[in-house]
């Protein structure tokens, strides 16, 4: 059998360890980023991010390594994503335009108001 992925917008930030990055993936990730480690100045710097692969214990970590992007997925999880495979699955939602959809509509439907209101428009 063949499965499509279901369309779902995500949150995702681009892990840089520099130093304004590195607070950048703190905030984004919270309790869920353990260390930041670089091995030697040559080599990239990595973050443990911890997942729910073993329910709400958050004991098992996935390491992603500079340039990757951490995801936080439907259940508030996160999980590192190779750059080539995020640009392949996913694409920038435009903001805007979903700020202005219902702009000027007389009214719009229950879903779509939670959906806005979820990105605080």
């Amino acid at each position: 059998m063949r499965f499509r992925k279901i369309p779902v917008e995500v949150e995702a930030v681009r892990f840089d360890a520099t130093e304004e990055g590195i607070d950048i993936l703190k905030r984004f990730c919270g309790a869920a980023l353990g260390r930041v480690i670089r091995s030697d100045p040559e080599s990239a710097a990595e973050a443990e991010i911890c997942t729910l692969e073993d329910g709400l214990r958050m004991v098992v970590r996935h390491v992603a390594t500079e340039g990757d992007w951490v995801i936080k997925g439907e259940a508030g999880d996160f999980y590192p994503c190779k750059p080539d495979i995020f640009e392949r699955t996913y694409e920038q939602v435009d903001e805007t335009r979903v700020r202005n959809y219902c702009r000027g509509a007389p009214r719009c439907s229950p879903e779509l108001d939670r959906y806005l209101r979820s990105f605080g428009l």
